[in-house]
């Protein structure tokens, strides 16, 4: 049973497209050093992750949610992003990485009950035939002049289905209350 679905009003006959809760995380009293969605279905056409992120680092800035598949640690990984502050723009790219760069994690000293957001698209993880896209729409605030929001890409160079999701803070541990939520799209 779907837990959000898109439905056709009653003058179209087609159902648009359903998601699935697959796992839910949330980081309890102790840190932890990542988040790791194992053993995924293969049942669906793409995956979502929606989560918050807050991490051990005693800075009051942001910091990288990074992800890796499958284990994979090689350097098969490129990331593009465009960043945005409400006053200045810039953008940067990274190719041959060992990861990718999909989130944000607020640094410990930061605005206290405030998280990074997140929400990462995972195209055609199922798909043996092709590598795999990802994008991820970002973002972070803290009543302060520090904030701003992304829009990320990355791809995977292998065409190995993903059946394990690797989120980890650039540096630092996942804080109390971080929470990554994974879902399975039919389309």
């Amino acid at each position: 049973m779907p837990i959000f679905g898109v439905t056709a009003s009653s003058n179209m006959s087609t159902k648009l497209t359903d998601f699935y809760q697959i796992a839910t995380t949330t980081v309890g009293a102790t840190a932890v050093s990542d988040i790791t969605f194992s053993s995924i279905p293969a049942d669906y056409t793409h995956l979502q992750i929606r989560g918050i992120a807050r991490n051990s680092v005693a800075s009051t800035s942001a910091d990288w949610v990074r992800c890796q598949f499958n284990s994979d640690t090689g350097t098969n990984y490129s990331w593009h992003y465009l960043f945005g502050n409400g006053s200045a723009a810039s953008s940067s790219a990274g190719t041959t990485q060992s990861f990718m760069l999909l989130g944000w994690a607020l640094n410990a000293s930061s605005t206290a009950n405030s998280f990074g957001a997140q929400i990462i698209d995972i195209l055609d993880y199922a798909n043996t035939n092709k590598y795999k896209t990802v994008r991820s729409l970002l973002g972070y605030e803290q009543n302060t002049s520090d904030g701003g929001v992304n829009l990320n890409s990355g791809n995977w160079r292998s065409t190995s289905a993903i059946t394990s999701i690797k989120l980890y803070p650039a540096s630092g541990n996942f804080n109390q209350y971080s929470s990554f939520q994974l879902y399975g799209v039919k389309a």
